[in-house]
């Protein structure tokens, strides 16, 4: 990475940007502090905020809200709010508030085609977005490893609080596959989620697993309320939305002292589900 170096971007405000209210491509040590972003993407593609094959990156205490019209489909609004993609590692995405986003996901990580690890998403409100708030996947074959989800409030997004994803880029990647491994989802207030799932045929819930390639997943001391989902399955009470039938490796227990092991791929501890 040596496109920029040792950059601070902060205390501004963007409004109506074709693409990306702030981009960072292919660089190192960038500091992103305090900004408001509205309007983005309005009119082409990317993100609100894109982070893109950089490392060392700190995301924090930024407003990022109402993203713009897309050409590229004149049907959808365009670029999720805070975009974690193409490879990036050590990143920080915390204390920012992700709200009103219209039909995108509020903090997305993407791998695409690069390695992603070591990103932590904390202390962060994730507020009436019209997709997902918190999605993790890899549209086109990169592994993720070593991701913190803790401390954040996911509320009244239209699909899953928070998803894990398991599908793939159909036009440039359509046989890809990924491995994740060592996500930490601790801590979180997930409320209210999937109320547009039966509308726009999707899934919901406070989570949502669909990646079949995963091991040493910790659920933790989440709190779960009033989320809406199409499954019931083993572990729909404890605030899980859909797991596939072909992941059988899972744990529920209420001992916090658990050790990981390979052959689990779920542990699942001392979370509060209620409605």
């Amino acid at each position: 990475h040596n496109a920029s170096n040792n950059i601070t971007i902060a205390d501004n405000y963007t409004e109506n940007t074709y693409t990306s209210g702030i981009g960072v491509w292919e660089s190192k040590n960038i500091f992103i502090y305090g900004n408001e972003i509205t309007e983005a993407c309005n009119g082409g593609a990317q993100e609100s905020i894109t982070i893109s094959d950089s490392s060392e990156v700190e995301v924090i205490g930024n407003e990022v809200h109402h993203n713009g019209y897309t050409e590229l489909d004149s049907n959808h609004f365009g670029g999720e709010g805070i975009d974690i993609k193409e490879g990036s590692f050590e990143v920080s995405v915390i204390n920012n508030y992700v709200h009103d986003i219209h039909d995108r996901v509020g903090i997305y990580i993407d791998a695409w085609d690069k390695d992603s690890r070591e990103i932590t998403i904390s202390n962060n409100r994730v507020i009436n977005n019209g997709h997902s708030g918190i999605v993790v996947a890899s549209e086109c074959g990169g592994n993720i490893d070593n991701i913190i989800t803790s401390h954040n409030e996911v509320i009244n997004n239209a699909y899953s609080g928070i998803h894990i994803a398991g599908y793939n880029n159909p036009d440039e990647c359509p046989n890809a596959t990924s491995f994740m491994s060592n996500f930490y989802l601790e801590n979180n207030t997930i409320r209210g989620n999937g109320h547009r799932i039966l509308a726009d045929d999707e899934d919901g819930g406070a989570f949502n697993i669909s990646n079949l390639n995963i091991y040493n997943i910790h659920i933790a001391y989440n709190t779960f309320s009033d989320n809406v989902t199409r499954y019931t399955t083993a572990l729909a009470y404890n605030g899980i939305s859909k797991v596939d039938s072909q992941i059988s490796t899972w744990s529920v227990n209420s001992d916090s002292q658990i050790e990981p092991s390979d052959e689990l791929k779920f542990y699942i501890y001392d979370n509060n589900a209620t409605n």
